[in-house]
C-alpha cells in the first residue's frame, strides 16, 4: 500500500497507510484534511495523460527535431494553423502529413 510519505504532506502525517483516516492536524492540498485515499485519488486525477490534438510552435518544432527558427522559415508556411486569440496551434496530423510529404527514400521524395 502506498504511504503518505510518498506525497507532499506535512511531516506529522507521513507513515499513514492508505485506507486509514489521517489525524485532523494533517493537511493536504489547500489545507483541508483528507483521508489518504482521497489524497491519492486527487493525485491520480490531476496527473492523467490527455491526448494532444495540436501543438504550439515550439512544441511542433521540437516534435520535428528542429529549431523554432528553422520551423518558422521552412515548415510553418506549409501547415494549416488554428488561431485561438494570440495562440497558434498546429494539428499533429498535419505535422505528420508534412513529414511524410517531405521524406526521401533513395534520394527521391516518397509522396
Amino acid at each position: 500500500m502506498p504511504l503518505v510519505q510518498d506525497m507532499d504532506v506535512a511531516p506529522e502525517c507521513r507513515g499513514a497507510v492508505q485506507g486509514h483516516e489521517v489525524p485532523s492536524n494533517c493537511r493536504f492540498g489547500r489545507g483541508r484534511p483528507r483521508s489518504v485515499q482521497g489524497a491519492l485519488a486527487v493525485r491520480q486525477r490531476t496527473h492523467r495523460e490527455v491526448p494532444r490534438l495540436a501543438l504550439n510552435q515550439k512544441e511542433a518544432a521540437e516534435s520535428l527535431g528542429m529549431s523554432v527558427d528553422h520551423f518558422e522559415r521552412h515548415v510553418k508556411r506549409d501547415l494549416p494553423v488554428v488561431y485561438s486569440g494570440s495562440l497558434r496551434l498546429y494539428p499533429i496530423t498535419e505535422l505528420q502529413r508534412w513529414l511524410g510529404e517531405h521524406s526521401l527514400r533513395g534520394g527521391r521524395r516518397v509522396a
